[in-house]
């Protein structure tokens, strides 16, 4: 994922990150499989991109808000935070898809799109498949 924070036209957000996510080369990815990420929000917070609670963190799969969770042990306004979603459609092995897109945005002038939560379910941390 690259880190590299870039400006958009968004009529919810002025920032994002595209997400590349590629399947393993032997295995699909199948849709519900757990993908766990780590962003570095606390460098957004300083540079003023992001507001430091995460209330303004969203993710979107082909322009939909989807559910994520915030591993509690790497929260917001940390050098690394963890989240954790869900693949919303099978990704073929030996393939890679961009359809997810981390957005925010700390300005009050649009509100905060659904999404984050802040307690991380046990059972998503027991059956959690990690994606290169």
């Amino acid at each position: 994922m690259p880190t590299k924070v870039r400006k958009i036209a968004c009529p919810h957000a002025r920032f994002s990150i595209p997400l590349t996510l590629r399947a393993p080369d032997t295995n699909d990815l199948v849709q519900d499989s757990l993908v766990k990420f780590s962003v570095p929000h606390a460098d957004w917070v300083r540079a003023g991109q992001s507001r430091a609670d995460g209330s303004d963190v969203a993710l979107l799969y082909v322009g939909v808000p989807i559910d994520f969770v915030v591993d509690p042990t790497t929260p917001y306004n940390a050098s690394e935070t963890h989240l954790t979603f869900r693949m919303q459609d099978t990704l073929p092995a030996e393939t890679s898809t961009s359809a997810y897109t981390l957005y925010f945005d700390p300005s009050n002038r649009a509100p905060a799109l659904p999404g984050a939560q802040t307690v991380v379910p046990r059972r998503i941390l027991q059956d959690e498949q990690s994606v290169g």
